[in-house]
C-alpha cells in the first residue's frame, strides 16, 4: 500500500527513498525542511487495524485515519476485463485533487479539507492546460462521514468518431489489418461507434476561435482505501488531542519502515534517496510498525 500511494503522489515523492529500521520519526522531521518536505503520511498496523496519518511538516497537525479496506494497483488492474497500460508520462504530473461531499462541512471536516488540499500540488490557473491533466485523485465524503479514495488515469480523444477512425488516428497505434475489407470504408464502418459509457462529451478550446468537442474518459488504476477520522492531534503526531472519536487510533512509534515526501525532495544524485547512515535498507515485509510517506 506504501508503495502504490507513492505512485499517486508522483513526481511530489521520493519514490526510490531507502529506509531502515534504526530511523526513527525525528530522523525525517529534521531533514524534511531543507528538502521542501511539506507533508508525511505514516501507515501502521497493530493488533487495533490498519492506521495512516497525515502530518503537515514541521509543527502539525497531525489527522489519524483508520484504514478500514484497501485495494492495491496490481488488484484493481487484475479486476479489469480490458487491460490497460498507463505511460509514464502520467505520472510526470501531480495528479489533481478532487474533493467531493465537502461543501458546506463544519469542524473537523473543514480541518480535514485544507489539510487534504495542502498535501497536493496546487494548480496555477495562469498556467493551466487540460491537455497536461494525466490523473485524477479523489476523496469522497460519505454520508456516515468516512472517506473513499480513488485514483484516476485521464483519457481524451476527440468525440463522435467511429472506432475505425479513432484505431487509424491514434499515433500509437499500429497499421492495422485491412485484408478482409474491400475498401477502407468498410473497416471504418465495421468498427462502429463508441458507446455513451466509453466518455463524456464536453467542450474544449484548441483555438481562438475554434472548438472541438471531447470524450473524456476515467480508468481507475488504483490503489483504493477507505478511511475513517478518528483523531486529530494539534503537533506532529503529538500534542493537545483536538478531535476524537473514541476508537483506537494506533501507534506509529518512533521507529519508521517505510517514508514517502510530498513537496520538493531532492536525491543525492544515484537514484536513491537515502536517510541516515550508510547501510542496507529496511525490507517492506509488512511487519507490524509504522511505516510513513513525506
Amino acid at each position: 500500500l506504501v508503495r502504490d500511494y507513492r505512485q499517486v503522489m508522483l513526481p511530489n515523492t521520493a519514490a526510490s527513498l531507502r529506509e531502515r529500521r534504526s530511523n526513527q520519526l525525528k530522523d525525517f522531521v529534521s531533514v524534511a525542511t531543507p528538502l521542501g518536505v511539506t507533508h508525511m503520511m505514516i501507515f501502521s498496523t497493530d493488533r487495533d487495524g490498519s492506521f495512516m496519518r497525515l502530518a503537515k511538516l514541521p509543527s502539525g497537525p497531525t489527522l489519524t485515519f483508520k484504514v478500514n479496506g484497501y485495494t492495491l494497483i496490481d488488484d484493481v488492474r487484475d479486476s479489469r476485463k480490458k487491460r490497460f497500460s498507463f505511460p509514464h508520462s502520467h505520472f510526470m504530473v501531480a495528479p489533481l485533487l478532487v474533493l467531493n461531499g465537502f461543501s458546506g462541512a463544519k469542524f473537523p471536516t473543514d480541518l480535514l479539507q485544507s489539510v487534504l488540499k495542502a498535501s497536493f500540488e496546487q494548480i496555477d490557473v495562469r498556467k493551466f492546460s487540460a491537455q497536461s491533466c494525466q490523473r485524477v485523485a479523489m476523496f469522497n465524503r460519505n454520508e456516515d462521514g468516512s472517506l473513499s479514495f480513488r485514483h484516476f488515469s485521464i483519457s481524451q480523444q476527440e468525440a463522435g468518431l467511429s472506432r475505425g477512425v479513432r484505431k487509424l488516428l491514434k499515433p500509437t497505434s499500429a497499421v492495422p489489418l485491412m485484408g478482409r475489407s474491400a475498401d477502407v470504408a468498410d473497416f471504418v464502418n465495421a468498427g462502429g461507434y463508441g458507446s455513451e459509457s466509453e466518455g463524456e462529451s464536453v467542450t474544449s478550446l484548441t483555438g481562438a476561435n475554434q472548438s472541438v468537442a471531447m470524450s473524456v474518459k476515467l480508468v481507475e488504476i488504483g490503489p483504493r482505501m477507505e478511511l475513517e477520522l478518528v483523531k486529530i492531534e494539534e503537533g506532529l503526531c503529538a500534542g493537545v488531542t483536538i478531535f476524537s472519536t473514541g476508537e483506537p487510533s494506533g501507534n506509529a512509534g518512533k521507529k519508521v519502515a517505510d517514508v514517502f515526501a510530498t513537496g520538493d525532495f531532492h536525491d543525492d544524485g544515484d537514484g536513491d534517496e537515502d536517510s541516515g547512515e550508510p547501510g542496507e535498507g529496511a525490507d517492506q515485509d509488512g511487519e507490524e510498525g509504522g511505516s510513513a510517506e513525506e
